[in-house]
């Protein structure tokens, strides 16, 4: 649906939407108290601001809002107006957040990651980088999965994660979870195969894979 659809929907609609279950187009512009239950849509816009809030009493959940991450200075899933709070439940974005205590600034995650060569029942670990411009906890939702650290603090964090009781020829999907007390979630989708001819391809050291890291140069230029 494009935004001039999703706009009529919250203009003609009671205080409390449900969406249908989809995606739809940005920018949307809520400018009075409402609560947006989006069925675990999708919200996503080409440029600007996915959505921007004017109003006190707004309230978003089960919804993911998303803005193309090339956008350079145009991706920002949410621009919230001075002096307004907004409840989240559930939500998920990716880009920059305006007008959002403990939310603005530069983030450098990966949106996804695929984990190369898991071992079948054997202990798999690996380093990912994350840059964060607030603290936040972070979790895993896949048995056997463990993130140490699990909080977040401000600037660059090295992050262990091991992966334990994975069967033989079997793929695994999941999410890593970033929160900060806003309530507002970013995710890491994690993907891989825990396939019986890994085991032959294991290199016999202690060494750790890093399967992702900023651009250092982005680094420094945010510190």
């Amino acid at each position: 649906m494009d935004n001039k659809g999703l706009q009529s929907i919250l203009m003609n609609s009671s205080n409390n939407i449900s969406l249908k279950f989809g995606e739809y187009q940005g920018p949307l512009i809520i400018d009075r108290p409402v609560t947006i239950d989006g069925g675990s849509s999708t919200l996503w816009s080409q440029k600007g601001s996915a959505i921007v809030i004017k109003s006190i009493g707004v309230k978003l959940k089960n919804l993911k809002i998303t803005v193309p991450s090339n956008s350079s200075n145009d991706n920002i899933s949410i621009e919230v107006k001075k002096g307004i709070d907004v409840e989240f439940e559930n939500v998920c974005v990716n880009g920059s957040v305006i007008g959002i205590s403990g939310e603005e600034g530069y983030w450098m995650y990966p949106p996804s990651l695929m984990l190369p060569d898991l071992k079948p029942l054997k202990e798999n670990k690996y380093y990912l980088e994350i840059y964060c411009p607030t603290y936040a906890d972070i979790s895993i939702d896949i048995s056997g999965g463990v993130l140490m650290p699990n909080k977040l603090i401000k600037g660059l964090n090295r992050i262990q994660l091991t992966l334990t009781d994975i069967f033989k020829d079997t793929y695994i999907w999941g999410k890593i979870y970033i929160e900060c007390k806003s309530g507002l979630k970013r995710v890491i989708e994690l993907y891989g195969s825990a396939l019986k001819n890994n085991l032959s391809s294991a290199v016999n050291n202690n060494s750790i894979c890093t399967v992702w890291t900023p651009d250092k140069s982005d680094v420094y230029i945010h510190i």
